[in-house]
């Protein structure tokens, strides 16, 4: 690279981060005033600053993993199956372990590698060795948005990060603690649930340390990102490469400090769209410039993932605080997700509003995102209110379409809200069980699902089901011998199974107004042998949230015997009885087991002081679990928005019912998921 050279206020900048305590790299561009005082040649006065030339420089290769020896060999430790290898690297355990790419060990093939590219400074990532999923907020570093709301450049940082990634041929996920000493040290969580960490890359085949270059860093070099490090979180020199970077990138008016404009951001006035065109297959095309995953799926050309249209539809449902709009528009109904991670006043069901956005294809369905709402200051495209002639709110009942499983199954009402109903148009009862697949004489459970199966949704692909949504498969109609049942019959097209997707801030109460958290409520009493097998839920005692805060707030596992491999942190929590197969007791005692690196130990619990002010401990203390019985159930009255099951990995999966309502939660809305009752 050419060399530039510009006189700066680096060392002046520098000097005072330090006498200030302010970390944060917020630096002016120095004016020509500034650089013409700063290149006087006489003898400086005692309080001249004397600064020093920055040059626009590869900083980033210059820049090197802190990691010591041995823990880097035990991070680039090779394996060639899927299976749990306590001798390598995991990330949860240990702060620092490499990503699954596609010339790395996979699962299945290299086509089947999970990363799901959020946006520029967030990526979510299968792990080498742990093979669960982690999703990494990016330390130091702070990129426009790119998701529910659409900045400047946030795109085109979303994309340069993404194709950074998908082009590597090894990911290091490192900790900041890890980082600033080189050492194991597990990560931190945000608010949201993301490991905060630093993420390194190589291209290079058999790569050592220094052939890594940090993608943080990386982002900042080239104008995608401001620097929001600090000091004395931070290895002194990792700091200051950051700085430097932050200094050329804003110098030298790379990307975001640029004069350009943003090639992937929309500037002009949204366009106004129907639901109808969007829909209209003769304006589908497989040519997608702007969809960095075009596999060459056709969809509408109006979604390309830039321009800003504006939508007329009435609200018909709400998932937190996304929702969907739909329309009838001449005879037929057409629906759109909107997402959103704020709530605005105009999104109420029932309300007709226009919303503005840029779509996008993910996993088989239109997304609508970049949306925005000011009540003092409305700009063009904010989400308005649809006004009749009198200037009133038009406000609709939104009644759900009655549909069958086969025109669910279809696609037909995409985006819209349904009714469960038969081929007469009557309510139509689904009955819910676990359903099994035999491959090579091993019996499979595909219908996992629930706040109790923490990334076990799929053994193969855990990360399906990162949200612990409820998840569960029925069948209309009629009842059925679960085990007779396999997998691509159950998910056939035109079958009576219908998949149904509970978000899971959604809350649904039982027959005696009791709180329904596992998809084991509905799943049945059948194991796969079609036996009696009573699976129980059992709420956390007192007790074991007492435990678990003493013993650092780890993970609770339970079970007959202590595990003798597994993936187990620090403070994780082991629950050791036969609690699940005791019929005569309410409750069980069992035996309470605390990790450390020394493995499990019994948990020694602080009880006081004594006389001499000296502490007192219980070692080996017992808890008593209580467990409630949930039989088969089946349901009389589903009413969802049909949607693509739109997996993390935005993998499509058939069409899924979202139950987007709970019952009770808004006056006047038809219950979502109501009349449980007992298959018997």
């Amino acid at each position: 690279m050419k060399q530039k050279v510009l006189i700066s206020l680096l060392a002046l900048t520098s000097l005072a981060l330090t006498g200030c305590g302010n970390t944060s790299a917020s630096v002016s561009k120095p004016t020509e005033s500034d650089v013409a005082s700063n290149t006087d040649t006489t003898k400086p006065s005692d309080s001249t600053v004397i600064v020093k030339p920055v040059q626009d420089r590869d900083v980033v290769a210059e820049t090197h993993l802190n990691l010591d020896d041995d823990v880097f060999d035990l991070v680039m430790k090779k394996k060639d199956s899927r299976n749990y290898d306590a001798e390598k690297a995991d990330f949860n355990a240990i702060g620092v372990e490499r990503m699954l790419t596609s010339s790395d060990y996979a699962p299945n093939k290299s086509g089947d590698v999970f990363v799901n590219y959020v946006d520029g400074d967030t990526t979510q990532f299968t792990t080498y060795n742990g093979i669960y999923n982690v999703k990494v907020r990016y330390l130091a570093i702070d990129t426009p948005e790119s998701t529910s709301e659409i900045e400047e450049w946030g795109k085109s940082a979303s994309n340069f990060n993404k194709n950074i990634l998908k082009n590597a041929k090894h990911i290091i996920v490192q900790s900041a603690q890890s980082a600033k000493t080189g050492k194991k040290a597990a990560a931190d969580l945000d608010g949201y649930g993301r490991s905060l960490a630093y993420v390194w890359y190589t291209n290079v085949e058999n790569p050592k340390k220094e052939d890594f270059r940090n993608l943080n860093l990386e982002m900042v070099y080239n104008g995608f990102s401001l620097f929001s490090g600090s000091r004395n979180e931070m290895e002194e020199s990792f700091y200051d490469a950051f700085m430097e970077a932050y200094d050329i990138a804003s110098y030298f008016k790379k990307n975001m400090f640029s004069e350009e404009k943003d090639p992937n951001y929309y500037y002009d006035a949204p366009k106004a769209l129907s639901l109808k065109d969007l829909y209209d297959t003769s304006y589908y095309t497989t040519k997608h410039k702007n969809n960095p995953d075009d596999d060459g799926t056709s969809y509408s050309m109006y979604c390309d993932y830039k321009t800003k249209y504006t939508f007329e539809g009435v609200v018909s449902r709400k998932l937190g605080t996304s929702f969907y709009i739909q329309d009838k528009i001449d005879g037929k109904y057409y629906g759109l997700y909107a997402f959103t991670l704020r709530n605005y006043a105009p999104v109420k069901i029932g309300n007709r509003i226009k919303v503005s956005g840029v779509l996008s294809w993910y996993g088989g369905a239109y997304e609508l995102s970049g949306l925005s709402y000011s009540f003092f200051d409305s700009q063009p495209g904010d989400i308005e209110y649809v006004l009749d002639s009198n200037g009133n709110k038009v406000t609709e009942n939104v009644e759900p379409i009655k549909a069958t499983v086969k025109e669910i199954n279809s696609g037909k009402y995409n985006g819209v809200l349904c009714e469960l109903v038969d081929d007469n148009g009557q309510d139509e009862t689904v009955y819910f069980n676990n359903a099994y697949n035999v491959y090579e004489g091993e019996v499979s459970n595909y219908l996992f699902g629930g706040s109790e199966e923490i990334n076990g949704y799929n053994s193969t692909y855990p990360f399906y089901n990162t949200d612990n949504s409820i998840t569960l498969f029925g069948r209309a109609g009629e009842d059925f011998d679960n085990t007779s049942e396999t997998y691509d019959n159950m998910m056939a097209v035109n079958s009576n199974y219908v998949r149904i997707k509970i978000a899971r801030d959604i809350l649904i109460s039982d027959e005696n107004n009791v709180g329904v958290t596992s998809y084991r409520y509905f799943s049945g009493t059948l194991d796969q042998n079609g036996n009696e097998a009573y699976q129980y839920y059992s709420p956390k005692h007192p007790s074991i949230i007492y435990a678990i805060n003493n013993a650092g707030a780890g993970r609770v596992f339970q079970g007959k015997e202590l595990p003798t491999s597994g993936s187990y942190a620090d403070g994780d929590v082991f629950v050791k009885g036969d609690f699940y197969n005791d019929e005569a007791n309410p409750g069980t005692l069992c035996d309470v087991y605390t990790y450390s690196e020394n493995g499990w130990t019994l948990f020694d619990k602080k009880t006081g002081l004594d006389s001499k002010g000296e502490e007192v401990h219980e070692t080996g203390s017992q808890i008593q679990l209580f467990r409630k019985q949930f039989t088969r159930k089946k349901v009389s009255h589903l009413v969802g928005v049909v949607g693509n099951y739109v997996s993390t990995s935005g993998k499509n999966s058939k069409y899924t019912f979202n139950i987007a309502q709970a019952n009770g939660k808004e006056e006047g809305v038809v219950y979502d998921f109501d009349n449980f009752e007992e298959v018997r």
